[in-house]
């Protein structure tokens, strides 16, 4: 039994066979996954595939060098999102400094503006869901 803990399958690459990728891969041995999204319209198609397939789970949030559009407002999304009865952790929301793209001010208030709206567990792991859904 596998569990994809980083898919991103609303990547373009995806788009030609989406759907029959992600019906099939319980039988291909793959028993969970976690998709995370990158910003409000990537997290919005992970809750949706969460939503839509069993074995899937959803992580949400805005990785900082998708970051250049953010507005405040933009927490309020991510608040309602990360309600969503499959969202299992917070993410893509952390620093990649050194790897991908150095820290900004935005991720800095991003990772702020989480912290003081409540949205806590962000990074890399699954935060235990408070339903209890992920198992």
């Amino acid at each position: 039994m596998l569990f994809d803990t980083h898919a991103h399958y609303d990547d373009e690459a995806f788009n030609p066979d989406r759907e029959l990728l992600l019906e099939s891969l319980p039988q291909r041995g793959v028993a969970l996954v976690l998709n995370p999204g990158c910003d409000l319209d990537s997290s919005r198609k992970a809750v949706s595939y969460a939503a839509a397939y069993p074995h899937v789970y959803a992580a949400v949030g805005i990785h900082p060098e998708n970051c250049a559009g953010f507005v405040p407002a933009d927490i309020d999304v991510l608040r309602e999102l990360a309600r969503q009865p499959k969202v299992a952790a917070i993410g893509e929301i952390g620093s990649m400094a050194g790897r991908f793209s150095p820290i900004t001010p935005e991720s800095v208030l991003i990772r702020g503006l989480a912290e003081a709206q409540g949205i806590t567990g962000y990074g890399a792991g699954p935060r235990a869901a408070p339903t209890g859904h992920f198992p």
